[in-house]
C-alpha cells in the first residue's frame, strides 16, 4: 500500500490523498463486514500539503501575455480561453466563477458573482478586466464565456491553453 501511495503522490499529492481517502473507506466498510481482517489503508499517512502562496513576478505576467497572444495569433479560436486566463489573473477569482460568469452578474466595474464557493461576494474590476469583458459581445446568451457548441450553456471544457502557455 506504501509503495503505490508513494508513487502516486510523486505525479498527483492532492489526487493520491483523495484516492487514499476513498480506498480508506472502501477497506473500512470490508472490514466491518468481515470480508478483510484489516485495513490496510490505515496505515497509511496522507501527504500534508503545503499551502501555495506563490504569485506571478510581473516578468512572469508579461511573458504570460505574450504567450497567450501568440497563441491566439496562431489560433484565434483560441480568444475565448485566452480571456478566461486573462480575467482569472486580474480578478483572482475562481476558475468556475469566470467560467460560469453570467452577463448578469456584471455590473460596471465589479462582478456581483451569485454562486461563489461559499456566499455571493463582489469583485473589483481594473481597468484592464473591463477591457476583457468589454471584447465579449453580449449573445443572445446569459454568459460572458459561452460554450462554443450551445451559447445557452457556460463554457464547460478544460482551459487547454493553459497547459501549452505554461
Amino acid at each position: 500500500m506504501d509503495a503505490w501511495f508513494d508513487g502516486y503522490i510523486a505525479t498527483a499529492p492532492g489526487n493520491a490523498n483523495m484516492a487514499l481517502a476513498l480506498l480508506g473507506q472502501i477497506m473500512s466498510h470490508a472490514a466491518s463486514s468481515n470480508l478483510i481482517s484489516v485495513n490496510p489503508a490505515q496505515r497509511t499517512r496522507m501527504d500534508p500539503r503545503p499551502r501555495l502562496t506563490r504569485f506571478l513576478s510581473a516578468e512572469e505576467i508579461v511573458r504570460l501575455h505574450a504567450a497567450l497572444d501568440l497563441c491566439v495569433a496562431e489560433r484565434p479560436a483560441c480568444q475565448g480561453q485566452a480571456d478566461i486566463i486573462r480575467l482569472l489573473l486580474l480578478t483572482g477569482a475562481r476558475k468556475s466563477e469566470i467560467k460560469n460568469l453570467r452577463w448578469s452578474e456584471v455590473d460596471g466595474d465589479t462582478l456581483r458573482l451569485a454562486d461563489s464557493k461559499i456566499r455571493p461576494r463582489t469583485v473589483h474590476l481594473s481597468a484592464d478586466a473591463r477591457a476583457v469583458i468589454g471584447r465579449k459581445l453580449a449573445g443572445n446568451g446569459p454568459f460572458v464565456f459561452p460554450s462554443p457548441y450551445n451559447p445557452e450553456r457556460p463554457y464547460g471544457h478544460n482551459l487547454r491553453l493553459w497547459r501549452r502557455v505554461r
